[in-house]
This record gives structure tokens, sequence and C-alpha cells, in this order.
């Protein structure tokens, strides 16, 4: 699978910047004091914003999946969320999310530094939403060497899928109710491709919540996944209801003794 332009110019746009620096989102300043970090930007802030409008998160307890510096997570837990627990690979992001968390005085989020299973043990069965923006694009292990120990890079592509097939599978068994639980994930053209084919690998489904234009011509949206399964419970009870007044509708027929045209006559008037 061939590598991603855009994302090997903007990897190399990262490399050169000087550190440290500053990124604000959202009124927080995030310290990104090593060149292996990746910065939340507008894509990031266009989540937070969705997040926060639409009730998502309040009184949630929320998992940031692949949170780089924490951005979500963090804002999440100031703005409503009743907690918020997150993870990433790159040790660097993690003490910069760390640095914020102290700096800002938050008690109510923790992020850790593994994989998303590293959170099963703690915190299988607490979460209510989960958040995830994955990377651009996605690369097979056999095709790209080096790629699994360059932490940078991993945040713009997915080595066999593994954090996006994580988020849909691994993170559900975060839920405190699988049948309610929902994730969100931001997404290009690209990864909107990749999640359509994992959603028919895993028996799930996705909604576009939200559109915009992060800059002119490159279209991003928010993505709502769920079990189709669930769909169907939700058609079953619907169908199920409808059965009921349709068996209380024919017994009240037949208890006012009357004849079929009776009945007839009494529903056209």
């Amino acid at each position: 699978m061939p590598r991603n332009k855009d994302a090997d110019g903007y990897i190399k746009h990262l490399k050169s910047l000087n550190v440290p620096y500053n990124v604000n989102i959202k009124g927080i300043d995030f310290p990104i004091e090593d060149t292996d970090v990746y910065p939340p930007g507008k894509l990031t802030e266009m989540f937070i914003d969705y997040i926060i409008k639409e009730k998502i998160i309040e009184g949630k307890v929320v998992a940031d999946l692949g949170c780089g510096c924490y951005a979500l997570g963090i804002i999440a837990a100031m703005n409503g969320a009743q907690m918020a627990i997150g993870a990433d690979i790159n040790s660097k992001a993690i003490d910069c999310a760390k640095q914020v968390i102290a700096r800002e005085g938050i008690t109510n989020a923790v992020v850790i530094h593994g994989e998303i299973a590293s959170l099963l043990p703690s915190y299988s069965g607490a979460v209510d939403v989960i958040l995830s923006g994955p990377p651009w694009d996605s690369v097979t292990s056999d095709t790209v060497v080096g790629l699994e120990s360059d932490v940078l890079e991993r945040a713009f592509y997915d080595v066999d899928d593994s954090l996006l097939r994580g988020v849909m599978c691994e993170g559900r068994e975060l839920y405190k109710d699988k049948s309610v639980g929902k994730t969100y994930i931001t997404s290009s053209q690209r990864v909107l491709e990749r999640v359509e084919k994992l959603c028919a690998e895993n028996e799930m489904q996705f909604k576009i919540v939200k559109e915009e234009e992060i800059e002119l011509g490159n279209p991003h949206y928010i993505l709502c996944l769920s079990k189709k399964e669930e769909e169907k419970k939700v058609e079953e009870i619907i169908d199920d209801h409808q059965n009921v007044e349709l068996d209380l509708l024919i017994s009240s027929q037949e208890n006012v003794g009357g004849n079929d045209s009776s009945f007839c006559c009494c529903a056209i008037m």
C-alpha cells in the first residue's frame, strides 16, 4: 500500500519545527516539547465543539483512545464529563497531557501510556462514551519498515488498522452497557473508506453526524459507530409494540359484541 504524500509532507513539517512551542486549544495551552509529538489542531477543535454542543459527554465517563496530547479528554473533563480516561502509545505525548492535567488542577482525568488493551483491567465496564481521532491513513506492517517504532508516523499511519480495529472492537469492552454505548470518531474521506470496510467485517454500522471543511476542499466528518444488532433490537421492539397494539384493537372489536360493519362505521365516523 503506497504512502500518503500529504501525510509525509506534514510529518516532515512537524519534524522541522523548533521546540518547545505551545498549541492553544479552546483556551488551554498544550506544551509540545518534542518533534515526535503530534499537536492537536483544527480537527480536534471541531470534535470538541460538537461533543460539548450536543451534550455527548455531559455527566458521562469518557474514554479518549489513541489520545495523543489528550486534548479531547482533558477538555471533556473540564466541560461536563464525569470522568475522562485516555491512552496512547506515544510516551512524549502522554508527558504533555500529564503536564496540562497538573497545571490546570484537573482531578477527573487520568491518562496512561499504552495500547487500548492496557485500559481494560481497570476500566472494563466503566465507560459511557468513546472518542477517538484515528490516524490519517493505513499501511500494512509488511510494506513499511521501521514504522512500528516511529511514534509520530504512527499518528499518521495506522499499521494494519490496529488503532481503528481496537477502537471498534476492544474499545467496546470498556462500555458500561454495550447496548447503548456510543463511539464517536473523526474521519477524512480515507478514514471513511476504512470504517466502511471494518464495519462490514465486524457487523457494525456508522452514521455521519457532522461534516465540515477544515480547509477549502478538505471535508472532514464526525462518525457515530454502533453494533448492527442494536438497530435490529430497536426494530424488533417497534414491531412487538405494533403487534401488541393490533392485538388490543382486535380484542376491543370483539368485546364490543357488534359485527364488522358496525366497527367500520364507528371508525369512519
